[in-house]
């Protein structure tokens, strides 16, 4: 069975043929031409569908997978994104993703003015409530009964 990264690389070697040039950028190639990307998509599926490329939850929506699998992979594999080492753009953006206060205060947070005291007051909140729930996963991990009773509060 085929690693998704070897799948889309392979897609990609394929649909380009004689286009593709060790250390382009191929995420461009493909958005310059809507139908190549189309039968990428439809490549990539259909290793999928055919069980030569596996995929951990299979209750996903396939077509919004590979959509998310070949947008990573044309810019992570230096392969084929023109030899860029990637970086995250916003590292740590999606910390709190899951948590409703985070995700309503961000939302917010975008409809005040930057530099205004609710815009400082909201971000702060932000940050408060995202290293306290990184402080309470972390708490989880924590075997209380090896602590030394002198530390056992500060486990939450």
């Amino acid at each position: 069975m085929l690693t998704q990264k070897e799948v889309v690389y392979n897609a990609v070697l394929s649909i380009m043929g004689s286009d593709f040039k060790v250390g382009m950028n191929c995420g461009e190639w493909f958005k310059s031409r809507p139908d190549a990307k189309a039968k990428l998509h439809a490549t990539v599926l259909e290793a999928f569908s055919s069980g030569s490329c596996g995929i951990k939850n299979a209750q996903d929506d396939m077509k919004v997978y590979v959509s998310g699998l070949i947008s990573n992979h044309l810019k992570k594999d230096v392969r084929i994104n023109g030899g860029e080492k990637y970086t995250a753009k916003n590292p740590g953006s999606r910390a709190g993703i899951v948590d409703p206060q985070v995700r309503e205060a961000r939302r917010l947070l975008k409809t005040l003015e930057e530099g205004s005291k609710g815009y400082a007051r909201t971000e702060a909140f932000i940050n408060a409530r995202i290293s306290e729930l990184k402080a309470s996963k972390l708490a989880d991990c924590i075997d209380t009964d090896a602590l030394p009773e002198e530390l056992k509060d500060l486990v939450g």
